[in-house]
């Protein structure tokens, strides 16, 4: 008799060992879970800064180019009038 008090016993204790246990991957399962989710979220920011940053290089690229077209610009009507002018100098 005390035999199977002994074996119900243990049985109540694995029984409340397997609950525990089973609680304790419930919430490591929610927190896994969590995790995930914050990571998503931090990947979509992170893919949206890069695509804003992508976009402020173009822009810079873009703003240069048109810069450095400008000043190409500037360059060739000044030789050009410098031209005109000794032309104009060598005549006179």
């Amino acid at each position: 008799m005390a035999r199977q008090h002994a074996k119900a016993a243990d049985y109540s204790l694995y029984t409340e060992y397997i609950k525990r246990v089973q609680q304790s991957l419930r919430d490591q399962a929610a927190i896994v879970t969590a995790a995930e989710e914050e990571v998503e979220r931090k990947r979509v920011a992170l893919l949206a800064t890069i695509k804003e940053r992508k976009i402020l290089e173009t822009l810079k690229e873009q703003k240069r180019q048109s810069y450095e077209s400008w000043v190409a610009e500037q360059e060739r009507k000044t030789i050009d009038e410098t031209a005109i002018l000794k032309f104009k100098w060598e005549e006179s």
